[in-house]
Protein backbone atom coordinates (compact mmCIF):
# COMPACT_ATOMS: atom_id res chain seq x y z
CA UNK A 1 0.00 0.00 0.00
CA UNK A 2 3.39 2.20 0.98
CA UNK A 3 4.83 1.73 -2.68
CA UNK A 4 1.18 2.72 -4.53
CA UNK A 5 0.57 5.86 -2.05
CA UNK A 6 4.27 6.95 -3.18
CA UNK A 7 3.27 6.11 -7.02
CA UNK A 8 0.41 8.21 -6.59
CA UNK A 9 1.63 10.58 -4.50
CA UNK A 10 5.25 11.13 -5.43
CA UNK A 11 4.57 12.82 -9.71
CA UNK A 12 1.99 14.72 -8.12
CA UNK A 13 4.27 16.19 -5.55
CA UNK A 14 7.53 16.59 -7.62
CA UNK A 15 5.35 18.75 -10.60
CA UNK A 16 3.34 20.56 -7.93
CA UNK A 17 6.66 21.64 -6.14
CA UNK A 18 7.74 22.60 -9.84
CA UNK A 19 4.89 24.86 -10.99
CA UNK A 20 4.83 26.43 -7.30
CA UNK A 21 8.81 26.91 -6.83
CA UNK A 22 8.43 28.59 -10.54
CA UNK A 23 5.34 30.95 -9.95
CA UNK A 24 7.12 32.18 -6.78
CA UNK A 25 10.05 32.73 -8.81
CA UNK A 26 8.26 34.71 -11.56
CA UNK A 27 6.36 36.71 -8.81
CA UNK A 28 3.05 34.87 -9.37
CA UNK A 29 0.54 33.17 -7.14
CA UNK A 30 2.06 29.60 -6.21
CA UNK A 31 -1.16 28.45 -4.25
CA UNK A 32 -2.95 29.12 -7.55
CA UNK A 33 -0.47 27.59 -9.76
CA UNK A 34 -0.70 24.39 -7.35
CA UNK A 35 -4.35 24.31 -7.09
CA UNK A 36 -4.55 24.32 -10.73
CA UNK A 37 -2.30 21.75 -11.35
CA UNK A 38 -3.89 19.48 -8.48
CA UNK A 39 -7.62 20.25 -9.80
CA UNK A 40 -6.52 19.37 -13.32
CA UNK A 41 -5.14 15.85 -12.51
CA UNK A 42 -7.79 15.37 -10.07
CA UNK A 43 -10.53 16.08 -12.65
CA UNK A 44 -9.17 14.39 -15.37
CA UNK A 45 -7.40 10.78 -13.43
CA UNK A 46 -10.06 10.98 -10.33
CA UNK A 47 -13.28 12.29 -11.97
CA UNK A 48 -13.36 10.04 -14.72
CA UNK A 49 -13.01 6.89 -12.52
CA UNK A 50 -15.37 8.21 -9.94
CA UNK A 51 -17.67 9.12 -12.94
CA UNK A 52 -17.32 5.33 -14.71
CA UNK A 53 -17.88 3.81 -11.30
CA UNK A 54 -21.19 5.84 -10.81
CA UNK A 55 -22.61 5.00 -13.78
CA UNK A 56 -21.99 1.04 -13.10
CA UNK A 57 -24.00 1.24 -10.37
CA UNK A 58 -20.88 0.76 -7.84
CA UNK A 59 -22.15 3.83 -5.74
CA UNK A 60 -21.29 1.99 -2.28
CA UNK A 61 -18.44 -0.41 -3.87
CA UNK A 62 -14.83 -0.25 -3.01
CA UNK A 63 -14.44 1.35 -6.54
CA UNK A 64 -15.70 4.71 -5.85
CA UNK A 65 -13.71 4.79 -2.19
CA UNK A 66 -11.06 3.42 -4.31
CA UNK A 67 -11.16 6.65 -6.44
CA UNK A 68 -11.56 9.02 -3.63
CA UNK A 69 -9.10 7.69 -1.68
CA UNK A 70 -6.37 8.46 -4.58
CA UNK A 71 -8.00 11.52 -4.86
CA UNK A 72 -7.46 12.63 -1.50
CA UNK A 73 -3.97 11.33 -1.70
CA UNK A 74 -3.25 13.14 -4.70
CA UNK A 75 -4.58 16.69 -3.14
CA UNK A 76 -2.71 15.40 0.24
CA UNK A 77 0.65 15.40 -1.74
CA UNK A 78 -0.01 18.74 -3.49
CA UNK A 79 -0.63 20.39 -0.22
CA UNK A 80 2.41 19.22 1.20
CA UNK A 81 4.24 20.26 -2.12
CA UNK A 82 2.73 23.80 -1.43
CA UNK A 83 3.83 23.74 2.13
CA UNK A 84 7.42 22.78 1.68
CA UNK A 85 8.51 24.56 -1.27
CA UNK A 86 11.10 27.06 0.48
CA UNK A 87 13.08 23.81 1.94
CA UNK A 88 12.59 22.23 -1.74
CA UNK A 89 13.58 25.36 -3.98
CA UNK A 90 16.68 24.90 -4.47
CA UNK A 91 16.18 21.51 -6.11
CA UNK A 92 14.33 23.54 -8.91
CA UNK A 93 16.00 25.30 -11.58
CA UNK A 94 15.61 28.84 -11.86
CA UNK A 95 13.58 30.01 -14.94
CA UNK A 96 16.92 31.07 -16.86
CA UNK A 97 18.33 27.44 -16.58
CA UNK A 98 14.65 25.68 -17.13
CA UNK A 99 15.63 24.96 -20.80
CA UNK A 100 18.84 23.14 -20.24
CA UNK A 101 17.67 21.26 -17.37
CA UNK A 102 14.69 19.75 -19.67
CA UNK A 103 16.71 19.22 -22.46
CA UNK A 104 19.39 17.48 -20.34
CA UNK A 105 16.59 15.32 -19.04
CA UNK A 106 14.94 14.21 -21.96
CA UNK A 107 18.30 13.30 -23.44
CA UNK A 108 19.32 11.56 -19.99
CA UNK A 109 15.44 10.05 -20.16
CA UNK A 110 16.09 8.72 -23.77
CA UNK A 111 19.66 7.07 -22.81
CA UNK A 112 18.36 5.33 -20.51
CA UNK A 113 15.63 3.55 -21.83
CA UNK A 114 17.86 2.67 -24.61
CA UNK A 115 19.99 1.13 -22.14
CA UNK A 116 17.38 -0.57 -20.63
CA UNK A 117 16.02 -1.76 -23.88
CA UNK A 118 19.57 -2.96 -25.08
CA UNK A 119 20.44 -5.06 -21.56
CA UNK A 120 16.46 -6.39 -22.27
CA UNK A 121 17.42 -7.54 -25.32
CA UNK A 122 20.34 -8.97 -24.17
CA UNK A 123 18.22 -11.12 -21.49
CA UNK A 124 16.16 -12.46 -23.91
CA UNK A 125 18.37 -13.60 -26.22
CA UNK A 126 20.63 -15.56 -22.99
CA UNK A 127 17.18 -17.02 -22.62
CA UNK A 128 16.64 -18.20 -25.50
CA UNK A 129 20.28 -19.84 -26.15
CA UNK A 130 19.89 -21.59 -23.02
CA UNK A 131 16.43 -22.87 -23.93
CA UNK A 132 18.22 -23.85 -27.61
CA UNK A 133 21.29 -25.41 -25.33
CA UNK A 134 19.02 -27.93 -23.51
CA UNK A 135 17.40 -28.86 -26.45
CA UNK A 136 20.80 -30.03 -28.00
CA UNK A 137 22.59 -31.40 -25.30
CA UNK A 138 22.10 -35.58 -25.36
CA UNK A 139 20.10 -37.08 -22.47
CA UNK A 140 23.42 -39.43 -22.22
CA UNK A 141 25.79 -36.79 -21.27
CA UNK A 142 23.24 -35.18 -18.73
CA UNK A 143 22.89 -38.33 -16.65
CA UNK A 144 26.46 -38.49 -16.99
CA UNK A 145 27.11 -35.21 -15.39
CA UNK A 146 24.50 -36.57 -12.72
CA UNK A 147 26.09 -39.51 -11.36
CA UNK A 148 29.92 -37.61 -11.81
CA UNK A 149 28.43 -34.40 -9.71
CA UNK A 150 26.89 -36.90 -7.21
CA UNK A 151 30.60 -38.77 -6.66
CA UNK A 152 32.63 -36.05 -6.68
CA UNK A 153 30.33 -34.44 -3.89
CA UNK A 154 30.13 -31.57 -6.77
CA UNK A 155 26.96 -29.25 -7.42
CA UNK A 156 25.13 -30.41 -10.59
CA UNK A 157 23.73 -27.15 -10.97
CA UNK A 158 26.85 -25.66 -11.37
CA UNK A 159 28.23 -28.63 -13.76
CA UNK A 160 25.18 -28.40 -15.54
CA UNK A 161 25.80 -24.70 -16.55
CA UNK A 162 29.17 -25.13 -17.50
CA UNK A 163 27.60 -27.21 -19.99
CA UNK A 164 24.81 -24.97 -21.09
CA UNK A 165 27.99 -22.52 -21.79
CA UNK A 166 30.15 -24.75 -23.32
CA UNK A 167 28.02 -26.39 -25.94
CA UNK A 168 25.97 -23.42 -26.13
CA UNK A 169 24.87 -22.48 -30.05
CA UNK A 170 25.12 -19.14 -29.83
CA UNK A 171 28.96 -19.50 -29.56
CA UNK A 172 30.76 -19.29 -32.71
CA UNK A 173 32.51 -22.70 -33.51
CA UNK A 174 30.99 -24.48 -30.52
CA UNK A 175 27.82 -26.69 -30.26
CA UNK A 176 25.29 -28.44 -33.12
CA UNK A 177 23.24 -25.08 -34.32
CA UNK A 178 21.81 -25.47 -38.05
CA UNK A 179 22.97 -22.14 -39.01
Amino acid sequence: MLRYGLFRAGPVFTVVLFVCVTADRWGDAPLIAGVRVVGLQSVSTYGRGVSRAVRAGHTVDRVVVFWVASATVVVVSGVAAYGLRGEFAPLVPPPSEMLVALWTGLFASTAAVAAMRTVQVEAEQTYELNRRSRLEIPELLLNHARRESARLAADYHLVESVILVETSSGRPGRGRSSD
